[in-house]
């Protein structure tokens, strides 16, 4: 197993000391966003998480190309943000549902363009499904070459 250098794991170190003070002084605070008429509350933990899976993904993405996909520790990192991000797809695939619904139960002389509104919405709703099943088939492809690889440490051992 290859271990990062020094300097990395400083910078490792550093951020993880920098987002605990960050997290530590926030507190139980949440975040007031205002969009048109709607605000949505979200806790400052869940934005961060939020905000830095992209960067995770195209940093472990990026890494493990380079590496050729032959580390199994940045395998395993890249399939859990994989996870992470196939779990947000599936929450907004949930989303849209409601949405639909919504758009279902609205009356026709309030909201004359319902039906083309909800043929836009399961369009859309189909979309989603595809980025979901996409991003499984990934998880699935990373997992069955970090199980190859283990395997065939494990051969090398053996011998």
């Amino acid at each position: 197993m290859k271990f990062p250098s020094n300097r990395a794991f400083a910078f490792i170190l550093l951020l993880v000391a920098i987002g605990a003070v960050w997290l530590l002084s926030i507190g139980n605070t949440a975040i007031d966003i205002q969009l048109h008429d709607t605000n949505f509350v979200i806790e400052k933990t869940h934005l961060a998480v939020l905000l830095l899976t992209p960067f995770a993904f195209i940093y472990l993405l990026v890494k493990a190309i380079r590496q050729r996909f032959k580390i199994v520790t940045t395998n395993l990192y890249f399939t859990a943000t994989l996870a992470f991000i196939a779990f947000l797809i599936y929450q907004a695939v949930l989303l849209q549902k409601k949405y639909i619904e919504f758009l279902s139960k609205l009356d026709v002389k309030m909201f004359p363009n319902k039906n083309v509104a909800i043929a836009s919405a399961n369009s859309n709703e189909n979309l989603i499904w595809t980025a979901f099943f996409i991003t499984l088939l990934l998880v699935a492809m990373v997992v069955i070459r970090t199980f190859y690889l283990v395997k065939q440490k494990e051969s090398e051992i053996i011998e």
